[in-house]
């Protein structure tokens, strides 16, 4: 079975071959337990792992790390101001 082409008929935009792929922000996020408390997030893996090492030291071993990765986004378009009718 033959998939559709995309056009603008069903509401698609055909894809672009010559785009860039999304670029990605990874951070870390530091967190006790089950997400209890106020979680720590920092874009930087060192202090991330400085954090870490310095709860294990004192003791405290249920701090957990997780990478993210979202996508880099561009700004939208500021809204125009529309004149206003009188």
């Amino acid at each position: 079975m033959a998939t559709a082409p995309t056009t603008a008929a069903n509401g698609k935009k055909p894809k672009d071959p010559n785009r860039k792929p999304v670029a990605l922000r990874t951070f870390f996020m530091i967190y006790k337990g089950q997400l209890e408390g106020e979680p720590t997030i920092t874009f930087d893996k060192m202090e991330a792992m400085d954090r870490l090492l310095a709860a294990n030291e004192a003791g405290d071993t249920t701090l957990k790390m997780k990478k993210m990765q979202v996508p880099k986004g561009s700004r939208g378009k500021k809204p125009t101001d529309a004149p206003t009718a009188a």
